[in-house]
């Protein structure tokens, strides 16, 4: 709403990480918010607005408290991971952590949509790594899954405000 009083116009999108990079990259967008900074490009400016820490979630029905990654392993081999897409930063990086602990399972279900991924957790399809900010984004369905923070996994995101450099500093400030 503020922002409106200070731009001719403004358009909204929403997508993965890596499109918006590039569209920003390419002057489609002079602003984005995401999880992937552009830590390759040069001309650009980032904001880091915060971090944050994932956590597990599980079918609320599971019961069983998952805290340290020695849980995390057991439940790998007791219920099917629903993954984000592994073209999204999110995915991505989920994906590298689930290699570094050698946790390796078959890619049965991914998903590009944080409610949708949360939805399938609480239909009791899996369980998922997944963000606080994630989390909230399937709202609609967190009555039905339990969330489990586990002990030094390791695994965190931060989202920033990412312009390109020497244009719209201001606006980029104020946002």
């Amino acid at each position: 709403k503020r922002l409106l009083g200070k731009v001719s116009r403004l358009s909204i999108r929403t997508g993965l990480s890596p499109q918006q990079g590039e569209a920003l990259l390419r002057r489609d967008l002079d602003l984005i918010v995401t999880s992937d900074a552009l830590m390759d490009a040069n001309d650009v400016v980032r904001y880091r607005l915060f971090s944050e820490r994932y956590l597990v979630i599980t079918p609320k029905d599971a019961h069983k408290s998952v805290r340290t990654v020695e849980d995390v392993r057991a439940l790998a081999n007791s219920l099917p991971i629903v993954r984000f897409n592994r073209t999204s930063q999110v995915g991505m990086q989920i994906e590298r952590y689930l290699r570094r602990i050698e946790l390796r399972m078959p890619i049965r279900l991914e998903l590009d949509n944080a409610d949708a991924l949360t939805s399938m957790v609480a239909e009791g399809i899996g369980w998922a790594v997944t963000s606080p900010m994630c989390l909230l984004q399937g709202a609609a369905h967190t009555s039905r899954v339990a969330t489990h923070v586990v002990d030094n996994l390791g695994l965190e995101r931060s989202l920033s405000l990412v312009a390109r450099r020497d244009e719209f500093i201001a606006i980029a400030e104020e946002t």
